[in-house]
């Protein structure tokens, strides 16, 4: 206990002296965040470098331990797979944290790193074997140890990853959710697994030191990836050698918000049918300032849900059955409760709406191609039936199963279909609806043109109905000009989109 008080005073010494160099540096060959405005939150170029100072304090004390510490070095050394994963997936997290601070790397790429650093981990021996679930007992996976295992370090680094978008915001999470789940390492006896979190709390309070509100150095993703990244690991490092039945359900009470606002981003950009990988501006702590608060506020309110969080995940993980089981259970209407407090059900609603107006506008546009196509092609047509078929060859476009041109004293109408007609086929069909326009203009009487449209495939019915009226008056304004060969008639121009 003591011991790890001590790297961890150290770590947060070491950290205040490594951001300060690395802030200073930024800011002398102005290496600030590109970014400003857009999804960003603030209005001023700002370092955001933060994430090498801290990962080299924590490096710096686990080596200084290494040297120095006698017992606990030893003990670091025999724990063999949490080092090992913490120097080959780390290194493979912090290449990709840097790559894209500085460059900037695509979504994927970043997943790929995600997913290749949990694999190191695993292959290094730090993997999820089984849990514990009240009154079941221990599940053990088995083959599914492997996904279950990179599903688990994923979400938890892009869970913190998610949430940096405000100062001081994921390092209080990370300092918050790894002094808590520390303590769990030293009741249960895992003082490695704990040691390690304490050189990551202590590098993280350093780091904070310069990213309160206003912050003048952000964390980045070098930062944000590799504090995932430790936490993830060491939970399971810690769960699968601990003697508490609750202690891997605990730290997921511990890391709650991280994940609970991956959950919520990962339904909502689904329901929404967004691509899961954009970014945007409604994240929990975007939310809270959408109600009107400002940074510092909305910080106290994540502060302290971050802090009821970490003392259920206590209570839950060293409570009796009945009493975890009970707390277990009141975590649901309470996200439920702040899912809907945050407005995030009429956030969907608002995106799927505004998803199909963007398809609708598609719609239109390829309709309107097709009709100022099919104007060009009738003032080409010599004959009627030379119209009818030029409407013919738009109409599946526009979305037409069926048409007819029933014209005054012709015995055999002009007919087309995209397959055999009901009629034909002596069935009723409800979703086919039948639409009857008049082609007539003056005293010139053109006959009717029948119109056969699934209704399974109507997008917007107005819209439709006016397409076609359009398609009628094209249709009779042919007729008319081939009728009248003394007089030029000129189809106009399709200038109204309709909509």
């Amino acid at each position: 206990m003591e011991f790890v008080l001590v790297s961890s005073s150290f770590s947060f010494l070491l950290a205040v002296a490594c951001v300060w160099m690395v802030r200073e540096v930024a800011l002398r060959y102005q290496l600030h965040d590109a970014e400003i405005g857009g999804r960003k939150l603030h209005k001023r170029p700002v370092p955001r470098l933060g994430g090498i100072g801290l990962v080299l304090a924590f490096t710096g004390t686990l080596i200084v331990v290494l040297l120095t510490g006698r017992r606990m070095a030893t003990a670091l050394v025999e724990g063999t797979e949490i080092l090992t994963a913490l120097a080959w997936g780390g290194g493979i997290i912090v290449l990709a944290g840097l790559l894209d601070d500085f460059k900037g790397i695509r979504s994927w790429t970043k997943l790929a790193a995600q997913i290749a650093a949990a694999l190191a981990a695993f292959y290094a021996g730090v993997s999820i074997d089984g849990f514990s679930m009240p009154y079941i007992g221990v599940v053990q996976l088995g083959w599914l140890a492997l996904p279950v295992t990179v599903l688990w370090v994923v979400a938890v680094i892009n869970g913190l990853n998610l949430i940096d978008g405000m100062d001081g915001l994921a390092g209080s999470v990370v300092a918050l959710a790894g002094s808590t789940i520390c303590m769990m390492m030293l009741v249960d006896g895992s003082y490695v697994d704990a040691l390690v979190l304490g050189a990551l709390v202590g590098a993280t309070c350093g780091f904070l030191v310069y990213n309160a509100n206003p912050a003048s150095i952000f964390m980045g993703d070098t930062g944000s990836l590799f504090s995932g990244f430790v936490l993830a690991i060491v939970v399971v490092d810690g769960s699968q050698k601990s003697t508490a039945v609750f202690s891997m359900l605990g730290a997921v009470l511990a890391l709650g918000l991280p994940l609970a606002d991956l959950t919520i981003s990962v339904v909502r950009r689904g329901l929404s049918g967004g691509g899961l990988f954009t970014a945007d501006q409604h994240h929990i702590h975007h939310r809270l300032l959408l109600r009107g608060l400002d940074q510092r506020q909305a910080m106290i309110v994540l502060f302290g849900g971050v802090l009821a969080l970490e003392a259920v995940a206590l209570l839950f993980v060293y409570s009796d059955g009945p009493v975890s089981a009970v707390l277990l259970a009141a975590t649901i209407p309470v996200m439920i409760g702040g899912y809907q407090l945050l407005g995030y059900p009429q956030l969907v609603r608002s995106n799927r709406r505004r998803a199909m107006m963007e398809d609708l506008e598609a719609h239109g546009e390829s309709r309107q191609t097709e009709l100022e196509r099919l104007q060009v092609a009738l003032d080409a047509c010599t004959t009627c039936e030379d119209c009818f078929e030029a409407v013919a060859t738009v109409a599946p476009t526009l979305g037409l199963t069926s048409l007819i041109w029933d014209r005054p004293g012709d015995a055999d109408p002009l007919r087309w279909a995209m397959s055999r007609t009901a009629e034909e086929r002596d069935m009723h069909l409800q979703s086919l609806h039948p639409i009857t326009l008049a082609l007539c203009t003056g005293d010139c009487d053109f006959g009717a043109l029948i119109l056969v449209r699934n209704a399974e495939e109507q997008v917007f019915g107005p819209f439709e109905e006016l397409q076609a009226r359009y398609l009628a008056q094209l249709l009779t304004l042919s007729a008319l000009r081939l009728g009248l060969s003394q007089q030029q008639v000129t189809l106009p121009p399709l200038t109204a989109r309709p909509r």
